[in-house]
């Protein structure tokens, strides 16, 4: 039994999308039984379990100096807590891309002859980045996935532009989408909800940041509903607020903030909804990234409505699991609300079974765990 250690930077007991990904990925490997997996987060915590799985944490640090403190030398730390709970394992997998802690795992691993794999899940446009595409953190970020996680052993890559971007590079990789347990039963909680089933319900849960173009959405929907149309668009993460200050004109009724919610109470919004919608712009981080979204909608049986960028393309199909938009465009938006709203909502019945099919057969962790086993059980230079 090969002994891997997977490091994130986050603290396990959020149910933030990255601690989701490593615990599903995890769970993943250790289901082959050829592994013993333990991980390394970021917590004041020192050791905890999830879902059977033991994490040990790089102290957080309370109050100013000493979260300082913990920041400039979490690399040290984390060599640390590697020699106390394994100090030779046969793999580390980094999911990151912070270039001082990358290079650490680098040097360790190779005075102990450790492989280093990294877990590598986005690309960020540099611009997005604090103090913008000259500052420090986009340098960073640009000197991790052009210089250093080229010297790494492998790659476990989100998308296929990643995958193709690193095999390139010569390195062995592996493709893993976002990755979910679809036989887990969500317990809804009593929660009041604004979901009229005379409208057309569409949703958007999470932190949309520049990544995902909400305004397009809320533009189309408030265009539809001063024509008499009967739509609303539901959010969840955003309040009301925060996206008036970015708009020009007052928002109505149509659009529904539920501001942030615990994350164990978004599949019931989901499954209220009668579409969920992602816009993203055809640009890099769109490309190399994969949206969680989009799995957590098909898992909880809702239709996607969305233009396609990255490997959507392999999982989205137009009146299959929801429909695929030709380009982000709010008029495209519209075009294709209206042509839902002229349908009864009966006859869209079917697309919530397709959507809940498609992440049983393309999303569940199960799935891969002989592609883990194959991708971490050889040397050779081959992509899966």
């Amino acid at each position: 039994m090969q002994d891997i250690i997977y490091i994130g930077e986050f603290d396990f007991n959020r149910k933030t999308a990255a601690a989701v990904r490593i615990i599903n990925n995890c769970k993943a490997i250790a289901a082959t039984n050829n592994f013993k997996i333990k991980i390394i987060g970021y917590s004041d915590i020192s050791s905890f379990k999830v879902d059977d799985l033991s994490i040990f944490n790089v102290k957080r640090g309370k109050g100013t100096l000493l979260k300082l403190y913990y920041y400039v030398f979490r690399a040290f730390h984390i060599i640390h807590l590697l020699n106390k709970i394994n100090e030779k394992p046969d793999a580390i997998i980094y999911y990151g891309n912070t270039a001082k802690i990358l290079t650490a795992l680098l040097i360790y691993c190779k005075f102990k002859k450790i492989k280093l794999i990294v877990d590598v899940v986005e690309w960020f446009d540099y611009s997005h980045l604090h103090l913008g595409r000259y500052g420090p953190f986009a340098l960073d970020a640009h000197l991790t996935m052009t210089r250093l996680i080229p010297r790494c052993d492998s790659v476990i890559a989100i998308s296929s532009y990643l995958q193709n971007y690193y095999a390139n590079r010569g390195l062995k990789t592996l493709r893993i989408p976002i990755l979910v347990n679809t036989k887990k039963i969500d317990e809804h909680p009593e929660i009041i909800s604004n979901f009229d089933p005379d409208f057309l319900n569409l949703i958007y849960a999470g932190n949309h940041g520049k990544k995902d173009l909400i305004f397009n959405v809320i533009d189309a929907v408030e265009q539809l509903s001063s024509e008499g149309l009967k739509v609303k668009f539901h959010l969840l993460g955003p309040t009301k607020p925060e996206l008036q200050s970015k708009i020009h004109y007052p928002i109505t009724d149509a659009i529904i903030c539920y501001g942030r919610i615990p994350q164990e109470n978004v599949p019931f919004y989901l499954n209220q909804a009668d579409f969920s919608v992602l816009l993203r712009p055809v640009l890099r981080y769109a490309q190399a990234g994969f949206p969680t979204k989009f799995v957590e909608s098909l898992n909880a049986g809702l239709p996607v409505i969305a233009n396609l960028t990255s490997d959507l393309n392999l999982y989205l199909k137009d009146g299959y699991n929801g429909f695929v938009l030709n380009n982000y465009s709010v008029n495209e938006l519209i075009s294709k609300i209206k042509s839902i709203i002229s349908e009864p909502k009966s006859s869209y019945n079917q697309l919530r079974v397709n959507a809940k099919q498609t992440a049983v057969e393309n999303f569940d962790y199960r799935l891969y765990s002989k592609k883990f086993d194959a991708f971490l059980n050889t040397n050779q230079k081959n992509n899966i």
